[in-house]
């Protein structure tokens, strides 16, 4: 039974990673590398260096983040390469190396405040903005009901309290899509260039443009939350920690 139920998880995660392709993973075949998007994490980075590597610095900043995804989604990719990345997922052969950029915790947690509830950057699309302005009135909400100012620390037991699942905001280890491969290469966020680098990729930055509230400086302060927040925090630094090999 045990069997069974670990067959259907394991379909289940893949396709709903499926959905997530052509968002989530980034491909640059010339290196054999995957990247699973990890949000607040160099997502645009990567992607940008992989675009840039291909058609060097004509493309605006502006327009990085659409043509991006599209020229290193899987469906960029010729049938080969698709028939490759398939029979990867399905654990029979080891075409690409995946990796998997993590960040500090705390530090992803008050970008992702800053970035999605307090304002967004002005890349972000349309369908994107509308989601985020859907949490931050269920997050205001939370606040208001309880008597919280408006803090990352309040943002973290909203989270916390109302088990919150979104990929900006949720602890990275529990990116579905990562269970689909044999290996992943975990990578801290610090390192990002260094890799990029050796795989042979253009580093030249990209700028995201920020307005108002992103620049609050605003910062997580762990020993006032309550214990069920601590503990959820401090298992995912814990989890950062042994991945990096801290």
């Amino acid at each position: 039974m045990e069997a069974n139920i670990g067959v259907l998880r394991y379909l289940s995660n893949l396709i709903e990673a499926f959905y997530s392709f052509n968002n989530r993973v980034v491909f640059d075949v010339k290196s054999r590398s995957i990247f699973v998007e990890n949000p607040k994490c160099g997502s645009t980075t990567i992607r940008a260096a992989i675009l840039r590597t291909k058609y060097g610095n004509k493309i605006k900043n502006e327009e990085l983040r659409s043509i991006s995804r599209n020229h290193s989604s899987f469906k960029s990719l010729s049938l080969t390469n698709q028939l490759k990345f398939l029979i990867q997922i399905f654990r029979i052969y080891n075409f690409y190396t995946v990796y998997f950029v993590i960040r500090e915790p705390v530090s992803r947690l008050e970008s992702g405040y800053r970035d999605k509830i307090l304002n967004y950057s002005s890349a972000e699309s349309e369908a994107s903005k509308a989601v985020f302005d859907s949490y931050r009135c269920q997050f205001k909400s939370y606040c208001r009901d309880n008597n919280f100012d408006i803090s990352p620390n309040a943002f973290v037991n909203w989270i916390v309290d109302f088990d919150i699942y979104n990929i900006h905001f949720s602890p990275q280890g529990e990116n579905r899509i990562l269970s689909l491969f044999p290996k992943v290469e975990y990578v801290n966020l610090k390192k990002l260039d260094t890799l990029l680098n050796s795989l042979g990729l253009n580093t030249d930055r990209h700028k995201n443009k920020r307005k108002g509230g992103g620049l609050s400086t605003e910062r997580i302060d762990i020993e006032k939350l309550p214990e069920r927040s601590q503990r959820w925090l401090y298992a995912q630094i814990s989890w950062f920690q042994e991945k990096c090999n801290e």
